[in-house]
């Protein structure tokens, strides 16, 4: 739902809580587990809206439907709205890998192994070890030694 013009208080609370640099604007007040600036509409147990999306609609008004505010600068507190652009989801996930800013290889949070044990693998593999072997060694499936060997997983670019 957008916000529309953002009141004046809402301008101003943002303002309190930004330290403009000669880059970024840095939003200061409460952040998200991920690091967007955040803020409430509401009073205290008001929704909860991205700093940096006030910031837009201060400027240039409501966000479209089906839009998002993205950033140039790729600074996930940078509220200053000459950094900040329109676009989609589809847009934002581009944009992320287009940047590498996704989690790969040992940075996925889910991973078991790590670069140095992937590349043990694929030394074992060409030796001629068996892959069950290797698997059991590992502690994963031996279908993943499989897409290991084969870099469907952990391609170059990942370890």
């Amino acid at each position: 739902m957008p916000l529309g013009r953002p009141r004046t208080a809402l301008i101003e609370r943002l303002r309190r809580y930004v330290e403009k640099t000669d880059g970024c604007w840095l939003w200061t007040g409460r952040k998200t587990w991920s690091g967007y600036g955040e803020i409430t509409l509401g009073g205290k147990r008001g929704r909860k809206i991205r700093a940096h999306r006030v910031a837009w609609e201060s400027v240039h008004g409501p966000v479209p439907n089906g839009l998002c505010v993205l950033h140039r600068c790729d600074v996930r507190s940078c509220v200053r709205p000459d950094h900040l652009f329109l676009g989609t989801r589809a847009d934002n996930a581009a944009d992320c890998l287009t940047k590498a800013r996704h989690a790969r290889g040992e940075r996925v949070g889910s991973a078991k192994l790590t670069a140095s044990q992937v590349q043990q693998i694929r030394d074992l593999a060409a030796c001629g070890e068996a892959r069950r072997a290797i698997a059991d060694r590992f502690g994963v499936s031996r279908s993943n030694v499989g897409l290991i060997v084969s870099r469907q997983r952990w391609r170059a670019e990942e370890s």
